[in-house]
């Protein structure tokens, strides 16, 4: 469920990507689930935590709202590398800059971020699309390591090149 700044409650993944409401906050019902120990298990033994890409509201940041999950990767010693999407999407983060994705990832989940991968390439997206592309940005105040690398993929403009994404990754590793 999210709760836009208007006030307006949203319940599931259709109605709040699909909102074009700014999202003020994000829960899960039931509040209190439990994850899969195997989850855990792997968290922990983990080099290295990739979160993103994707719908940062009803696909990335609800993995993270089962509070024991996002203790156990708080508490690992892993690098946590938060991909930024290449474009913003449609009725769920119009608008957004980098930072934006950064922030409300971190708000929302209290996961914190070792890294923070954007895209230095962005190619135009037609207009059509409704989409914009990201740019990557200096992001003052974060503590993390900041990473920039061309991720676009030349056909799909709006998505990651996933050989590319996956080679800054283990530049990274």
């Amino acid at each position: 469920k999210a709760k836009t700044d208007n006030g307006k409650v949203l319940t599931g993944e259709s109605a709040i990507g699909k909102s074009g409401e700014k999202i003020q906050n994000l829960w899960i019902e039931p509040e209190y689930v439990t994850p899969n120990s195997s989850a855990l298990s792997a968290i922990q033994e983990s080099e290295i935590i990739i979160i993103g890409p994707g719908s940062l509201y009803t696909s990335v940041i609800p993995n993270f709202l089962i509070p024991e999950l996002s203790r156990a990767v708080n508490s690992s010693k892993a690098k946590k590398i938060f991909v930024c999407n290449i474009a913003t999407q449609l009725g769920e983060t119009d608008g957004f800059t980098a930072r934006d994705h950064l922030e409300v990832f971190q708000k929302l989940t209290g996961v914190a971020i070792t890294h923070f991968l954007t895209n230095d390439n962005p190619l135009p997206i037609d207009a059509s699309y409704k989409q914009d592309a990201i740019t990557p940005l200096n992001l003052q105040g974060f503590s993390g390591k900041q990473i920039s690398a061309d991720l676009s993929d030349p056909i799909h403009l709006s998505h990651h090149d996933p050989d590319k994404l996956a080679k800054a990754i283990l530049k990274e590793y």
